[in-house]
């Protein structure tokens, strides 16, 4: 298992994207910062290190997985986004949100879309995350760092001792210290009072009535504004 500081100044940005996407090239498993918590993620067209994924997160069932991407050209590629799909996702991504569409099933394993044939979309508002999936031009799959039933961890440190002594672990873990809340969306901007971040909210604009599957870091208020806001 291999690690890697991520510089607070960023003035490595470019060697540790460079680590990553040979990674992922190579079909391997690494745990990154986002503008969440940690992802622990691998080439979501891949079905190998997704088995890996599963295996170190103690996942059984066939729940798929969310992915990352890099704009919206390469999100209708691997999902069914018409043109008021696409509206709501220029109008809070990049940011803490996860956007469920119906799945291009031919476009990934079925391990990623699970039994639902959905795909959750990111697009994640973090100049390291941007530029991995820049780089390395492909999706990357998107699950917090925590086993089944546990929180999602914050702490590269936490991290890195939680799989020390494990039998499943990553290939690469890019420690960035401990991650911070961040306000949210592009134009949906809802303060965080520098509570501990949170997993994505996940949204569901697969079905003509959206609904939010997961809170993440907002309160019911905040959810039925944002309701609100993507309906206008």
């Amino acid at each position: 298992m291999q690690t890697l500081d991520f510089f607070e100044n960023r003035s490595n940005l470019n060697q540790v994207v460079d680590e990553a996407v040979k990674a992922l090239e190579k079909g391997h498993v690494l745990v990154y910062p986002t503008d969440t918590v940690y992802g622990i993620g691998c080439d979501a067209t891949r079905k190998k290190p997704l088995e890996r994924i599963k295996q170190i997160k103690k996942i059984e069932q066939n729940r798929g997985f969310s992915v990352i991407v890099k704009d919206l050209k390469m999100a209708k590629k691997y999902a069914q986004i018409n043109d008021d799909q696409a509206r709501v996702l220029l109008k809070i991504l990049p940011g803490p949100f996860t956007l469920l569409f119906k799945a291009q099933k031919d476009k990934l394993p079925a391990e990623v879309i699970g039994n639902q044939a959905k795909i959750g979309i990111r697009i994640a508002d973090y100049d390291l995350t941007e530029a991995i999936v820049g780089k390395f031009n492909k999706p990357i799959v998107s699950t917090s760092v925590n086993d089944t039933g546990e929180k999602p961890e914050t702490w590269g440190v936490e991290i890195i001792e939680k799989y020390k002594n494990q039998n499943f672990k990553p290939d690469l873990i890019i420690d960035a210290g401990k991650l911070g809340g961040r306000s949210i969306g592009n134009d949906l901007k809802f303060k965080k009072n520098n509570q501990e971040p949170r997993a994505s909210t996940v949204i569901d604009l697969s079905e003509s009535a959206y609904r939010v599957v997961r809170a993440g870091g907002l309160d019911s208020t905040q959810i039925l504004d944002l309701l609100s806001g993507l309906r206008s």
